[in-house]
C-alpha cells in the first residue's frame, strides 16, 4: 500500500506499508490528509489522528481490472516494484525500505529501465532497477553525493526558526513597486538561492519566467538584504542548502505568501485529462525557425501553478534546452486555462503542476540534405529483403534500427528494436518492405511468430543497416551522427 501526505512544497511525504499493512510516516503537516492507494481497492483520503494508532480499512474497487478470480492481496495481483541494488548487491528491500535502512549512508541513485535494465540484470530488471551507491562508497570513489537531510538538525534556520518562515520575512519587507501598480502589473515571483554553511546567501537567481522585472527586482533586493542565517546543528552536514521563495504580487498592493501545495486530496485536472493537456501543447507549439536552422531540439520541463480559478500562473522552467525553445515553451504554457482546480478539504487551493514541451526535428531537418536522404531511402528500399521464414510465419510489423556513426561513417552502434518509445534519436521516414505470400507453393509449415519482437525481421534490418555506410554520403564525412532507420514489413 502506498501512503502520501498532502502538503505544501517540501512538506508532502510518502511511505509504503509492509506486508502486514503497518506503516509509519513522519513530518506530516497539522492540516494534512493521508492518501491511500493499493491495486484492487478504492483510493482513500483520511485526516490522521496521531494521538493513537490508526486502523485504516479500504474498500474493494470493482472497476479495477484484475483478472477474474484473482485475490487483490495475492502477490501476482500487486504491481511489481523495481529491483533495488545497493553497492552492486541485489536487495530484497523496495526503494522506500532501502532509503529508510540506509539513513545517512544513502548516497547516489540511478534508475535503469527497459533493455538497459534487463541486459544488466536479466529477469530481475523487468520492472526497472534502482542502483544505489552508498554515501560511504561514493565518497571513497571520489564522488560527491548530496547530504541526506533526515531531521530538523540537518537544516539551517532563519532567526532560530524553521527555514520556511523566510518567505514570510521577505513578504513583510517587500514593497509593491509604484510603477508596477500604475501599470497594473501583478504575478508570481520565484527566486532560488543557497544558504552556505556559515549562514550567508549565495546564488540568488530568479526563476520567474516572463514576470515583469519590476516585481522580480524587488524580491531580489529584499533577499539580498537578508540577515545571516544559522547553520545546521548537525556538524556532519558538508554542503550548502538550496531553497527558494515564491510570492504573489496581487493588485492593488498585496504581496502574499500563499501556501502552494504539491499534493492535495483532489489534484487539478485539465478538461479531458493529461492526454488532452499534452495535445493542446503539441497543437499550439510553434517550432522557432532559428532553432530549426541551428538544429536545436530537446525537451523543456516547466512548472506552473494551477490557481484557484483554474488558470496557469507563475510559470518557470525547471529544465531548459535553449533560449529559443525555452521562450516558446513559456509562451504555449501561458495559454493554458480552464483547469478544474485542486482542492484540499473541499476548498480550491493553488497547486504546483509540471509539463514537458518537446521539440523534435524530423530526420531531414536534423542530419541530412534532401539529396542524401533520398539516396539513403533508395538504398534501404532496394537492399532490404523479406526473409522467407518470416513470410512463412506471416510475420509483419515495424522495426527500428538505432545507428550511431563516427566521422567517416564508422559504425559505433547498430541496434534493432521494435518499441518506438525506446528511441531518443531522430527518426528517418518510413521504408515499407512488401512481401508476397507463397500462394500455390508447397512451403514448410511454420508457427506464427508470437508477440511483437520480429526476430527474423530485426536480423535483416541490422544486416542492411551495417551495409549502409558503403554509400558515399557527404553528410557523415566530418561529424558524428545518431539516427534511427524506420522499416515496416507488410505481406500481400
Amino acid at each position: 500500500m502506498n501512503i502520501t501526505s498532502t502538503g505544501t512544497m517540501g512538506n508532502a511525504f510518502m511511505a509504503t506499508s509492509g506486508k502486514d499493512g503497518r506503516f509509519s510516516i513522519a513530518n506530516v503537516q497539522a492540516d494534512a490528509a493521508l492518501l491511500f492507494s493499493c491495486r484492487g481497492y478504492k483510493g482513500l483520503s483520511i485526516k490522521p489522528d496521531f494521538s493513537k494508532e490508526m486502523n485504516v480499512k479500504m474498500e474493494l474497487n470493482p472497476d479495477d481490472k484484475l483478472p477474474a478470480g484473482t485475490n487483490p492481496n495475492a502477490p501476482q495481483a500487486q504491481r511489481k516494484e523495481p529491483t533495488v541494488v545497493i553497492d552492486g548487491v541485489i536487495s530484497e528491500k523496495n526503494m522506500a525500505a532501502a532509503t529508510k535502512y540506509l539513513g545517512y549512508n544513502n548516497g547516489l541513485s540511478k534508475f535503469l529501465y527497459g533493455k538497459e535494465a534487463t541486459d544488466k540484470y536479466g529477469d530481475k530488471g523487468a520492472n526497472g532497477v534502482y542502483e544505489i551507491t552508498t554515501r560511504e562508497r561514493a565518497l571513497a570513489m571520489g564522488l560527491k553525493p548530496p547530504f541526506p537531510r533526515l531531521s530538523p538538525q540537518d537544516y539551517p534556520t532563519f532567526q532560530n526558526m524553521k527555514f520556511s518562515v523566510f518567505s514570510e520575512w521577505v513578504a513583510a519587507h517587500a514593497k509593491y513597486p509604484s510603477e508596477a501598480q500604475e501599470k497594473k502589473i501583478g504575478g508570481w515571483v520565484s527566486v532560488n538561492f543557497k544558504v552556505e554553511l556559515d549562514g550567508t546567501l549565495t546564488n540568488i537567481v530568479s526563476t520567474s519566467g516572463n514576470v515583469d522585472p519590476l516585481l522580480v527586482n524587488e524580491i531580489l533586493r529584499v533577499i539580498q538584504s537578508s540577515p545571516k542565517w544559522e547553520g545546521p546543528v548537525n556538524k556532519d552536514v558538508d554542503e550548502p542548502f538550496s531553497t527558494g521563495v515564491i510570492l504573489q504580487f496581487k493588485l492593488p498592493d498585496q504581496i502574499l505568501n500563499n501556501a502552494l501545495f504539491v499534493v492535495v486530496e483532489e489534484m487539478p485536472m485539465y478538461p479531458g485529462g493529461d492526454v488532452e493537456l499534452l495535445n493542446f501543447i503539441k497543437n499550439n507549439t510553434k517550432y522557432p525557425e532559428q532553432a530549426k536552422a541551428n538544429m536545436i531540439q530537446g525537451r523543456v520541463i516547466l512548472r506552473f501553478i494551477v490557481t484557484t480559478d483554474g488558470n496557469a500562473d507563475g510559470i518557470s522552467i525547471l529544465k531548459g534546452v535553449d533560449p529559443l525553445l525555452d521562450a516558446e515553451a513559456l509562451r504555449v504554457v501561458s495559454l493554458l486555462k480552464g483547469f478544474n482546480p485542486g482542492k484540499q478539504g473541499g476548498v480550491p487551493v493553488n497547486v504546483w503542476y509540471m509539463v514537458p514541451v518537446t521539440f523534435k526535428l524530423t530526420m531531414q531537418e536534423a542530419d541530412f540534405k534532401k539529396t542524401s536522404l533520398i539516396d539513403i531511402l533508395n538504398f534501404l528500399g532496394r537492399t532490404t529483403g523479406y526473409p522467407q521464414e518470416a513470410k512463412n510465419a506471416q510475420d509483419t510489423g515495424k522495426v527500428f534500427v538505432v545507428l550511431k556513426l563516427g566521422k567517416g561513417g564508422i559504425i559505433k552502434e547498430c541496434t534493432a528494436v521494435t518499441d518506438k518509445n525506446l528511441i531518443n534519436v531522430p527518426l528517418m521516414p518510413e521504408v515499407v518492405i512488401v512481401g508476397f505470400n507463397n500462394l500455390g507453393q508447397n512451403v514448410s509449415k511454420t508457427v506464427k511468430v508470437a508477440g511483437d519482437e520480429h526476430p527474423l525481421l530485426k536480423t535483416e534490418c541490422e544486416r542492411v543497416a551495417r551495409l549502409l555506410t558503403v554509400n558515399e554520403i557527404p553528410d557523415w564525412n566530418d561529424k558524428d551522427l545518431e539516427f534511427a532507420l524506420n522499416f515496416r514489413f507488410v505481406l500481400k
